[in-house]
């Protein structure tokens, strides 16, 4: 189950950011995401994850300074509650890692009034059921975070909701308990 009410914000007053979560490694791509960042300069990018013992937080540090990016900003090791004040204030989520098993953060996400962009495979697409939120390329999410940012105010809302509706049908403690005990009773019937 995913703790929605940790994450639930309706708050449909957003900042032009981009957020995304998840350990600093080569699997998660945050220097993709520092990449994609580099075509959306009007786009603040605030990547959160733990920085573990590898060096590959280091690369990333290395590569913004290097290229003088100043549109992205780092969270090591970030609380908590200051990745969900992020959420919960920004406009877009993305998800850059490649045939994940279920995409818990893209839940999170949703539940925080996020709008994902993730890759279309793995869990992420039973997650996020909107397919004009999934990519294939990572050339294509620059075009998508610009056609969603071109979209009337009210359409931008209509998706959150819907995202939101989504998460709150599918992922809520009351549905898992409910799928679970159900494949549970199946097993020790």
């Amino acid at each position: 189950a995913v703790p929605l009410s940790d994450f639930w914000c309706e708050n449909l007053s957003r900042e032009n950011m981009v957020v995304t979560t998840g350990r600093f490694a080569k699997d998660k791509r945050q220097l993709s995401q520092i990449g994609i960042a580099q075509h959306l300069p009007d786009f603040d990018f605030h990547i959160f994850g733990f920085s573990g013992s590898s060096n590959y937080f280091q690369k990333c540090r290395d590569y913004i300074k290097v290229n003088q990016i100043d549109n992205v900003y780092l969270h090591p090791d970030a609380s908590f509650s200051e990745m969900v004040e992020c959420l919960q204030r920004a406009k877009y989520f993305l998800h850059t890692l490649i045939n994940e098993p279920f995409g818990l953060t893209a839940v999170q996400a949703m539940a925080a009034g996020c709008i994902p962009v993730v890759h279309d495979s793995g869990g992420q697409v039973e997650a996020v059921p909107v397919s004009n939120l999934r990519y294939s390329k990572f050339e294509q999410v620059p075009g998508i975070f610009h056609n969603l940012d071109s979209l009337a105010r009210k359409d931008i809302d209509m998706i959150r909701s819907q995202l939101q509706s989504h998460v709150r049908s599918q992922y809520g403690e009351p549905i898992f308990d409910s799928k679970i005990k159900s494949e549970l009773i199946k097993v020790l019937a």
